[in-house]
């Protein structure tokens, strides 16, 4: 008999769990709206760069102002990463244990379909060894190729393999 791999508690649905965007951060709309401001000024210097006179003081200034400009448009760019950077650490950190969860569930789905396909494979090599012709017109035929790609748990190499070590070495499971 085949034991059951599947935790019997539902899973909680991704739907219900409180996610606001980021656009509706206020620190984020400020470093958007810096951006944007940067963005407007250093098209301006560029435009007033491009109209100044062949005199090489008046270009060196409209010069100097555009890569002020640039300036400050790469820092208002590296302040919107920031803080999107910094709130995306902390909703993956905040939705982390059901990420898990979810990672645990899959690889138990997966090793209990694993399980399943082994007893079928069993049967029909049995059947097949004892002489009968296996007939798909009864027994069916069609499996997904999914489950031929997630192959055994053990065998090294299978993606099931991979996936179980890769979730041991994070931590994930034991």
């Amino acid at each position: 008999m085949i034991s059951k791999k599947r935790n019997s508690t539902p899973l909680p649905d991704p739907a219900e769990f409180t996610l606001v965007p980021l656009s509706d951060n206020a620190e984020f709309r400020s470093a958007q709206a810096e951006l944007a401001r940067a963005e407007r000024a250093m098209l301006e210097a560029e435009r007033h760069h491009s109209t100044t006179d062949d005199v090489p003081a008046k270009e060196r200034a409209a010069w100097r102002e555009v890569e002020e400009r640039r300036s400050a448009l790469g820092a208002a760019g590296e302040r919107l990463r920031e803080v999107a950077d910094r709130k995306s650490l902390e909703i993956c950190k905040r939705f982390r244990p059901e990420h898990e969860r979810y990672l645990r569930e899959l690889l138990g789905t997966l090793e209990s379909t694993a399980d399943v396909f082994g007893c079928l494979a069993s049967l029909q090599a049995r059947i097949a060894a004892a002489g009968y012709i296996l007939r798909s017109d009864i027994l069916g035929s069609a499996l997904p190729p999914a489950v031929f790609a997630i192959g055994s748990p053990h065998d090294y190499g299978s993606q099931i393999s991979q996936f179980r070590r890769w979730l041991e070495r994070e931590g994930i499971i034991q």
